[in-house]
């Protein structure tokens, strides 16, 4: 008999931040579509594992804030934040879907 768990090469497993980078975008274009309640959050999860997944370890100082800001998933967490401060609806979550349903695709 074959023991399979640990033949995989390390390329095809997929580190778990990005599991739940998926499941998050996924969850917001289902929740976007009919503007429920924890929509903002769930798209502020999504951005923040994008986040973490391509620059890593979070650091606290200059260098890493300019990399965040100029990432996409750190520029989609300003446009959330411009949501927590009033009304979204279908038309203020549409970038995030396309950007989400690229991601996805």
């Amino acid at each position: 008999m074959e023991d399979n768990n640990n033949n995989q090469p390390a390329a095809t497993k997929m580190p778990p931040i990005y599991l739940a980078e998926t499941a998050f975008k996924a969850i917001f274009i289902v929740m976007a579509i009919f503007n429920l309640q924890y929509t903002i959050t769930v798209g502020f999860l999504a951005s923040l594992c994008g986040l973490i997944r391509m620059l890593k370890t979070p650091q606290f100082n200059k260098e890493y804030l300019q990399r965040a800001l100029m990432n996409n998933h750190g520029q989609n967490i300003l446009y959330i934040g411009m949501g927590c401060v009033g009304n979204t609806n279908f038309l203020f979550f549409a970038p995030l879907m396309l950007y989400f349903f690229y991601g996805l695709a």
